[in-house]
């Protein structure tokens, strides 16, 4: 089995995993501002972009890096909702010329979107599970002593 790949430092320091002595001290810090929809996407693609982007923006986690990654995840979405009108219309079990049940092309078909969109999910940080793994910074503290913790831990982890 594969080592998972590594995380970003942004990714590890909003988890709270951050360890200077694993920290990439050179690791490239795309910036975040002004980022808008990339071309070519279709209509069911854009409407999705506008649903996700804003909410990953507001978390801190899209960079200018990321908009060909989130395009991707859109494009599969749409690809992934096509199949599952097709799935809906068709339904999962079809008969085949010699009149034997068969699964559906269109079933397999989703079950591979699927999985895509999953991993693309996890990699923003999407779904509950990959979620309760960052803390996010972007509150700001409620008083001096918390804005002192943030400084003290942040000056600590090397970040």
């Amino acid at each position: 089995m594969a080592a998972p790949h590594p995380l970003p430092t942004n990714l590890k320091v909003l988890r709270g995993t951050a360890q200077p002595c694993r920290l990439n001290d050179k690791e490239p810090k795309p910036p975040t501002a002004d980022i808008s929809m990339p071309d070519g996407l279709t209509k069911a693609e854009q409407q999705h972009w506008q649903q996700v982007a804003g909410h990953l923006q507001e978390a801190g986690v899209l960079t200018v890096m990321d908009v060909q990654a989130l395009k991707l995840y859109c494009r599969i979405y749409a690809k992934w909702q096509e199949s599952n009108e097709k799935l809906d219309e068709y339904g999962p079990v079809i008969k085949t010329r010699t009149g034997h049940p068969a699964l559906s092309p269109y079933f397999k078909i989703s079950q591979k979107y699927l999985d895509q969109l999953l991993s693309i999910l996890r990699e923003f940080g999407m779904t509950p599970s990959s979620r309760t793994r960052i803390h996010t910074n972007i509150d700001k503290p409620d008083d001096d002593y918390e804005a002192w913790q943030k400084k003290r831990r942040m000056a600590r982890e090397g970040v």
